[in-house]
């Protein structure tokens, strides 16, 4: 709580609680980040924090962090989300997310940093193996994504992907100013990966069968 004192959890009135707290501070992007999630069973983790290191001495935060199946292993990948109006998307030299991704590549470049991120996300992948079947005790549950099975597997290949991506929310007719194809091309010279996204549902298979 704000006044830092301990609060017990009293069953499903506390956690309707924590919803309506959560939702006076979920403002569009947020919104359409729960419809991302929604909408692929790949996402393992969101809102993803980088230990703070060197001058930095708080946590960079990444917004979903996702499983992608390559031809013999399975790649964890990182995506930060904005509105397609968001001012860091746009500039006449280089956008200011392109310094916000930096930080996540320049730490990643590391092998001891991918080292330790592969691992933690081949725990969490096994700890929601085990959240899972305890949830199936309970009432049906669609089956987990064949990709988290597989990353959760000791034996199995698990790399991760050092270039976070972009996806970006809302069709051209909301964006309130500047040409916004011009704005996506100088992400993509910057060798940004982006999806855009128009619509429900924000699927990451179906943009990239159409793109």
């Amino acid at each position: 709580t704000k006044t830092g004192q301990m609060e017990s959890y009293k069953g499903s009135s506390t956690l309707d609680d924590w919803i309506v707290r959560a939702d006076k501070h979920k403002g569009l992007e947020k919104t359409c980040v729960d419809e991302l999630i929604a909408s692929n069973s790949t996402i393992i983790d969101v809102e993803m924090g980088l230990p703070a290191s060197g001058d930095r001495k708080t946590a960079q935060r990444m917004d979903c962090v996702a499983l992608e199946p390559a031809e013999d292993e399975t790649r964890i990948v990182f995506w930060e989300a904005k509105m397609i109006d968001d001012a860091r998307l746009r500039s006449e030299s280089i956008p200011v997310v392109i310094a916000q991704l930096k930080i996540y590549t320049d730490y990643l470049a590391d092998e001891n940093h991918k080292r330790s991120v592969v691992n933690a996300y081949r725990i969490v992948c096994q700890r929601l193996i085990e959240l899972h079947a305890m949830a199936a005790q309970l009432s049906d549950q669609p089956a987990l994504d064949r990709s988290v099975i597989a990353a959760a597997s000791d034996t199995s290949i698990l790399s991760c992907d050092p270039a976070p991506r972009l996806v970006i929310f809302g069709d051209k007719q909301y964006q309130k100013k500047g040409t916004w194809d011009t704005h996506l091309d100088r992400l993509k010279t910057e060798k940004i990966q982006c999806l855009v996204f128009n619509n429900i549902p924000y699927c990451f298979q179906q943009a990239e069968a159409g793109s």
